[in-house]
Formats: C-alpha cells, sequence, structure tokens
C-alpha cells in the first residue's frame, strides 16, 4: 500500500498554526494549497470525508475492484498544454497521464454512431464525414466556438478583482463573454442549422456540464468542446493518484490535509474571518477558503445575516443534476472482452431535452447512457488486477426521486428504494449487453449509486454533481468572485469557475492569485518551468 499523505482528524490533535485554512481537499483546495505552498504560506486543509480528493477520489469492493467517483477522462492536456504544465507543477512531475487513443467519445443515436477523435482539423474534417451537406454550418459552429473562448480569460480574471477594480472596468472585461453566455446552447445551434441530428451530435457531451441544450448556457458548451477537442485522457493509477501526489508535494512543504474533518462554521467577527469551528473546537485563522460551493458555504457554514450581507442569493439558479451510476466488476479482463478506453454516449433519438425529461429509474438505460470503462484506461490496472475489468454506466437521477429516503441509515434503507436501485441496474444492463454482449456472465460484482450518494459522501444538498447550475443566468450572479465582503474570506471550487476538473483547477489558481497579488507573475513562471519538452 503507498504512503498516505493524509491524516484522519480526532478532536484531541494540537494543530499547528497555518497562514490559510481551506476548506474541502477536492481538485480547488489542492491547487490553492499547492499554488501557496511555493511561496512559503502554509495551509490546514479540512476533508468532511474519510478520503481526499473530492470528486477525484475513487472507492473500492470486494475482490479488489476500484472505481473513481468523477474522473472519467479529462481533456486540456497533452504537448504545450497549460493543463499539463499546471499538474505537471501541483505533482513534482509525478502524476502522469494515458491519452485514450485517437477516439476519446463514441456518440450514439438510436443504433448510428459517431467517433469524436482528438485533434481540431481531424474532429472537424470527421463531422464533415458524417454531414457533407452541412460543412458550411460545421465551420460557423467552430468559428463561434473559439470566439466564445478567446473571451473567457477576462470574464474569469474579473473574479479576482476587488470591487472598485471591478466595478471601473469589469463590465467591460465581462461583455464579450456575455453575450455568450446569456445564450441557450439551442438557441446558437439553431442559428447554424435546422439539422437536428447534427444539433444532437454536437451536444452529446452535454452530460459533462449537467443540461441539455435548451437549459445550457453556450458558453460552458462552448468550453466543454474546446476541453475535449484535442484528446482526452486518464490518470495512470487511477483518479484519485491526482489528490495523492499534490497531497504528497503541499505535506512536504509544511501543508497538513485531515480527512474526518468536516467544518461546522466559519466564525466571523467585526466583518473579519477569524477561523473556524470544527464541532465544538475553534480554530483560529485569518484567511480561510471554502471550496465546498456556494451553497454550502452561505446556507450551512455561516449564518443567514453573514451571507446576506455577502450578498448570497440564487435567484433563477437552482442545484445541479444528480446522477445514477451502475459499477460493475467483470472476472475477464477489458482485451479478453475487447472492451474499449473510448467512452459512449448513447441517446434514444434526437431531441436530447426530450430524452432527459422522460427519464425514470426504469427505463434510463435506453434513454441516456453514458458507459466509461476505468480499467480500460489505465495502463497498470492489469499488473494491479489481472483478468479483471470495471465498468461504470451513468445516467440522470433526479433528487426528488429518492428524496423521501435521505434521512434513513445509509446502506440500510427501506426496500422501495432498493428497489428502485434494482429497475436502474436492470435498465442499464440491458443496454450494456446490447452495445457489449461478450460481458453476459462475467460481472462478479455490482453496486449502484443514486444522488443519496453523493449527498452522503460528497455533502451536496440535494445530490448534486455540478454545483450550481451552468444556465445561461449563473453567469451573472455575482456572488461568484473569489472574495467576499468579509476581509480573509474567500471562495475556490466549481462553482466560482466551471464543473469538473479543470474547472476547479482553474478556480484554485485564480483564488491563489488573489492571495499572491504582485507573486502572480512569478508562480505562472514557476508552472512554465515544468512544461515537457
Amino acid at each position: 500500500m503507498p504512503k498516505r499523505y493524509f491524516h484522519r482528524y480526532n478532536k484531541d490533535l494540537q494543530l499547528e498554526s497555518y497562514d490559510h485554512i481551506i476548506i474541502g481537499s477536492g481538485m480547488a483546495g489542492l491547487t490553492l494549497a499547492a499554488s501557496l505552498a511555493h511561496f512559503g504560506e502554509t495551509s490546514l486543509i479540512l476533508e468532511k470525508h474519510h478520503k481526499p480528493g473530492g470528486f477525484t477520489h475513487s472507492f473500492k469492493r470486494k475482490l479488489g475492484y476500484q472505481w473513481d467517483v468523477g474522473v472519467h477522462y479529462v481533456g486540456g492536456l497533452g504537448k504545450n498544454r497549460q493543463l499539463s504544465n499546471i499538474f505537471n507543477f501541483l505533482s513534482n512531475d509525478e502524476l502522469e497521464w494515458e491519452s485514450l487513443g485517437d477516439v476519446y467519445d463514441v456518440i450514439r443515436v438510436g443504433n448510428d454512431s459517431y467517433d469524436f477523435v482528438s485533434g481540431k482539423k481531424k474532429h472537424i474534417a470527421k463531422l464533415k464525414e458524417y454531414f457533407p451537406e452541412e460543412e458550411k454550418a460545421i465551420d460557423q459552429y467552430f468559428e463561434i466556438i473559439f470566439e466564445s473562448i478567446q473571451a473567457n480569460q477576462n470574464f474569469f480574471l474579473e473574479k479576482v478583482f476587488p470591487p472598485f477594480l471591478s466595478k471601473a472596468v469589469g463590465g467591460r472585461m465581462k461583455k464579450k463573454f456575455l453575450s455568450y453566455s446569456r445564450k441557450t446552447t439551442y438557441e446558437v445551434m439553431k442559428s447554424i442549422t435546422d439539422n437536428e441530428r447534427l444539433i444532437t451530435v454536437l451536444c452529446a457531451q452535454c452530460g459533462d456540464y449537467g443540461l441539455p441544450p435548451r437549459k445550457s448556457s453556450f458558453a460552458i458548451h462552448a468550453m466543454i468542446v474546446n476541453h475535449f477537442i484535442f484528446g482526452a485522457y486518464y490518470p495512470k493509477g487511477g483518479a484519485d493518484r491526482i489528490a495523492h501526489y499534490i497531497s504528497k508535494k503541499i505535506e512536504a512543504q509544511g501543508c497538513k490535509v485531515y480527512v474526518n474533518a468536516g467544518v461546522d462554521e466559519i466564525v466571523v467577527k467585526d466583518d473579519q474571518v477569524a477561523g473556524v469551528k470544527i464541532g465544538d473546537r475553534f480554530v483560529a485563522a485569518k484567511s480561510v477558503i471554502s471550496t465546498v460551493g456556494v451553497n454550502n458555504t452561505f446556507k450551512h457554514l455561516m449564518s443567514a445575516e453573514l451571507s446576506e450581507k455577502c450578498g448570497y442569493s440564487l435567484k433563477n439558479v437552482k442545484a445541479s443534476t444528480g446522477h445514477l451510476c451502475l459499477y460493475l466488476g467483470l472476472d475477464q479482463s477489458d482485451e479478453e472482452l475487447g472492451l474499449p478506453k473510448h467512452n459512449i454516449w448513447s441517446y434514444e433519438h434526437d431531441n436530447i431535452d426530450q430524452v432527459l425529461d422522460e427519464i425514470t429509474t426504469a427505463n434510463a438505460g435506453q434513454k441516456f447512457a453514458y458507459l466509461s470503462f476505468p480499467s480500460a484506461k489505465d495502463s497498470e490496472w492489469q499488473e494491479k488486477h489481472p483478468h479483471k475489468a470495471t465498468i461504470q454506466a451513468l445516467s440522470l437521477g433526479k433528487f426528488e426521486w429518492f428524496e423521501k429516503f435521505q434521512d434513513q441509515t445509509v446502506m440500510k434503507r427501506e426496500e422501495a428504494y432498493d428497489a428502485m436501485k434494482k429497475e436502474f441496474e436492470e435498465s442499464m444492463l440491458k443496454k450494456l449487453i446490447e452495445l457489449y454482449p461478450q460481458i453476459e456472465g462475467h460481472i462478479v460484482v455490482s453496486e449502484v449509486s443514486t444522488p443519496l450518494s453523493t449527498q452522503t459522501y460528497c455533502n451536496y444538498e440535494h445530490g448534486e454533481i455540478y454545483g450550481i447550475d451552468h444556465t445561461p443566468e449563473r453567469f451573472d450572479l455575482p456572488i461568484l468572485r473569489v472574495q467576499t465582503k468579509i476581509k480573509g474570506l474567500r471562495l475556490a471550487g466549481q462553482d466560482i469557475v466551471t464543473a469538473g476538473v479543470g474547472g476547479a483547477l482553474m478556480s484554485g489558481i485564480l483564488c491563489a492569485a488573489s492571495i499572491l497579488k504582485f507573486r502572480t507573475l512569478r508562480l505562472f513562471k514557476e508552472i512554465a518551468r515544468f512544461q515537457k519538452a
């Protein structure tokens, strides 16, 4: 077993003095701690779960099977790509990534398949092969995608500015981005083409941000398309290697990650942060950064009066979707079973919004399924687990379907809850066996998670996986900023930038910039030093 670079909290621990307390050990919190540690600033990272990593952690079950909970693939990596340099910096070059190959996603609509291939030119050319009559529309689509992306930098950089500077120049910096973010994805698509099949294929990755075309902001759609257009990657050794190597680095620099350390309150005195409470224990700090989402921060860690003072309001914006997931362990390897590295996005028909509206636990597999093969993506898997394979099959799962069971004991909920899980399992197995009949008879471990699983283990109130919804209204919310109106209290995490590993990571960088100020240029120079030849 590799050495652990995190510690179990107990109330009798003598905690040292740290420059910063970071609530949450996900991608944002770890990125922030590593960035600050480079300048000698130490952080105490407090994690409620019994494992660090947030949505990058993994879990194990009998017979040695292991699955990730949120990292199915990551884009923006590869030679001379910015995200690669940042990960190299965060992990001291120890974290390795493996390409999913030329094809990273396969889109299925009914019985038709469409490959998404790595590389901008190749990707566009492949789409034109599928839709030769839509060449002009495809070119126009990518022109708009990249125009939107160019507006991102100023929009997100403005989130770091203090109020006076934001008031002076913020409007101009955000204007271009907002011209895209205030439109729905479907609105933009329909301005380009009337071909519903093309629209469905181009929007098929919408599960990566949790909203169908008629509800999502075009800005988040453009970011996801751009994120993966040069290919997709998976961490060598599994998703939990991300937190492992970053925690290793920050511990060597005087930081500590404590698990089983749920923060109950952010303590504020005279409009300045004073520290946090863990149970009835007060831990003093002049700098506290919450990475656990704006709802968790302002609804559960602060008084209503303080939250109101900070301008907390999510009018017209709600929590993002939950999901159902079937985890399978098989008694033959991916190679023996002929399972792919790439992911499958499967939709029943062309109208994604309608498909997702019609999902139930009994028909989820036929309506919409996202299939991932984590063991096939990891070259180390077979060395550790010979003649074994894993599959994850996901679909939409609404919190309200399971809400009445939320107060029941985990793993001991009533039969009606288990019956709903069984319905989903059977539906998803039907889809999997339809696509990969060779797995039948080889499934030895099977488990289903619901939004209540996310609620329990990731501490999201409604079992949401992407924080708050990526609607057009989201990007106009003034509360989604790094700095709050309370001195010393800052925010990071997927709500501040966008969902996913890349978005959470960049929020950590932005938060670090707000603390480091003029030293930020030195941070970027250090990151650039980790660029591979």
